[in-house]
């Protein structure tokens, strides 16, 4: 009887070996009809042991592999290699390449006109299973969702981020900043370790005031570590932004376990609470438009000012009202107003979105300012032409209309500042139709036949030199401008070629947020340099150019978790100088 036991157990291993080998024969034969560069690899690249452990052994066969196949497959399957890399895989083999495994065939995608394809087909190429888990954990949203359900919440959100909301932005995100450029200068010789965690202050602070209604002075945030403390809403938000990985793929059951840490308890905890903080804050804002906007009367300068969350709950409310009586049959996607999960998901959607983009765009942004001072006087140059000298007792507010279109200077940094640290350093689709055939920069046509997924791997086309030059790898703003644009045009920018810059994503899916965030980092920046020049704070023995170089190593060493961050964010020394 043990005999057929140990032949049975045996016979495990052995039926994985033929199972895993048809497979990778399967889709490679299938692989190989697309024409493009192939990376085949024997084992299942999406496993949760390879995924966990992927990233923590990086520095041990970088350091041990030199180029070769083996590195190639470690490089392209650990997360975050589209950065890290520079390109240097897609430079080698190829923009656009196929990774083929028993389980699955991936296309990387780096080709410009390949990417625009996918992203212009939104019914065709869906949001990933993987990336809907986790961008829904609280509910339903923009980002999470797909076909008609996708489509009737954009038609109810999108009047909610309107040029009344970007004023509001404007004007917060440039109080902020004059709070945080005093606090620094207040610091013993303007130096700090603190301005990532400054500008993340700016940005939970600017979503609070905007998307929620409640402004706060600027102050350094620490995350929560006392599960029965009092939370708000949009620090439960920043809390769990830090551990969206944990807070979506873990159970709460292990985050609650002995032998983890007290914040990751703290994980679960906050997860319990949000649909209550977020009920919460529904409340709140219905309950302040019954008492200060009576019934029939339209919103004028005398009522309070609206919020997202407002606008949202009064559409979504107003919709409601009108279509609340349609047929049960229609389901949610025949419903023309939010459900309340889904009203839940997209104001967490908002914040975790516009929290991490923003702030480390900024941290970037006011790092990238030390390293480069000729960029830094540049911008100041133009805020000294557009807003006149500085004088110190005039806190009179800039007025956005008049001010926010003429800091192109301003706007092309920002601009470069996404091409070269890009926030999101790839989006996941999959093909939802059984083929869909993409045509590269080259005219050459690909069909790939489903099941295939995409993934979209943003910093290749931004570091491709057929669009940006060869000086590509370089930090430079003025190359945003076009040089036949008359002095003062309203749009002196250059057009990317489409697909070859996509840091707000293009096509149907978009950003909804992208005006948002780039005036929020106008004001910031603008603000910021108003007032004060941003110099490397340095270490004993430092030069400044080697204060500057190791500054820039910083940025260098960074790792996306869902948005791109430098790995030691305190490591960013700043001395901040009055002007």
């Amino acid at each position: 009887m043990m005999q057929y036991l140990y032949a049975g157990l045996a016979l495990i291993p052995l039926w994985w070996m033929v199972t895993s080998a048809w497979g990778l024969l399967r889709n490679y034969r299938v692989a190989k009809r697309v024409g493009l560069p192939m990376i085949v690899i024997p084992w299942n690249i999406d496993s949760a042991f390879y995924v966990v452990f992927a990233n923590p052994l990086r520095p041990f066969w970088e350091s041990r592999l030199g180029p070769g196949y083996l590195r190639d497959v470690l490089t392209v399957t650990t997360y975050g290699y589209e950065f890290w890399n520079r390109s240097n895989i897609a430079r080698r083999i190829g923009p656009s390449f196929l990774v083929v495994t028993p389980v699955v065939i991936r296309l990387h995608c780096g080709d410009a006109a390949m990417i625009h394809c996918i992203l212009s087909r939104a019914n065709v190429w869906v949001q990933e299973k993987r990336a809907i888990n986790i961008l829904g954990i609280v509910g339903q949203n923009l980002s999470s969702s797909n076909g008609e359900q996708w489509q009737r919440q954009r038609r109810i959100v999108a009047p909610s981020l309107n040029e009344r909301i970007s004023k509001l932005v404007w004007d917060e995100s440039s109080l902020q900043a004059r709070q945080m450029a005093s606090y620094m200068l207040a610091q013993p010789g303007g130096e700090s370790r603190d301005g990532a965690d400054g500008v993340r202050a700016i940005a939970t602070h600017v979503l609070g005031a905007v998307a929620y209604g409640q402004p706060q002075p600027w102050k350094i945030l620490e995350l929560p570590s006392d599960p029965d403390a009092d939370i708000g809403y949009t620090d439960a938000v920043s809390f769990l932004a830090e551990f969206i990985i944990a807070a979506s793929h873990v159970p709460k059951s292990i985050l609650r376990s002995r032998f983890m840490p007290k914040q990751i308890h703290m994980v679960a905890d906050v997860l319990d609470k949000m649909p209550v903080l977020a009920q919460k804050l529904l409340d709140s804002v219905r309950a302040a438009q019954t008492a200060q906007r009576p019934s029939g009367h339209s919103a004028d300068e005398s009522q309070p000012r609206e919020t997202i969350a407002s606008i949202l709950v009064r559409l979504s409310d107003e919709a409601r009202s009108t279509n609340g009586h349609a047929p049960k049959s229609n389901g949610a996607a025949g419903k023309q107003y939010l459900t309340q999960n889904e009203m839940f998901g997209n104001l967490f959607q908002f914040t975790l979105a516009g929290l991490d983009t923003t702030a480390f765009t900024m941290t970037y942004s006011i790092a990238l300012l030390a390293i480069y001072p000729e960029w830094q006087t540049w911008i100041q140059a133009e805020l000294d032409d557009v807003l006149g000298p500085i004088d110190p007792k005039d806190d009179t507010p800039v007025d956005y209309n008049t001010i926010f279109p003429k800091l192109t200077r301003c706007q092309a940094f920002t601009f470069e500042v996404l091409r070269l640290y890009t926030m999101i350093v790839h989006m996941a689709r999959e093909l939802s139709k059984e083929s869909s055939i993409l045509t590269d920069t080259n005219g050459v046509s690909h069909e790939l036949v489903a099941p295939v997924d995409a993934y979209i791997c943003t910093p290749i086309p931004h570091r491709d030199a057929r669009f940006w030059g060869p000086d590509v790898d370089e930090f430079r703003p003025t190359r945003w401008f076009d040089p036949g644009a008359a002095p003062g045009a309203p749009n002196p920018f250059i057009t990317p070629r489409p697909g070859a810059y996509v840091p707000w994503s293009i096509g149907p899916r978009v950003c909804p947020g992208q005006k948002m965030a780039q005036v929020e980092v106008a004001a910031v920046l603008s603000t910021f340099l108003r007032t004060c020049s941003v110099l490397p704070a340095l270490e004993e023995g430092e030069t400044l150019e080697q204060a500057r170089k190791r500054l820039l190593g910083v940025l260098e060493d960074s790792q996306p978790t869902i948005t791109l961050r430098p790995r030691d964010k305190k490591a960013i020394y700043l001395k901040w100088v009055r002007r």
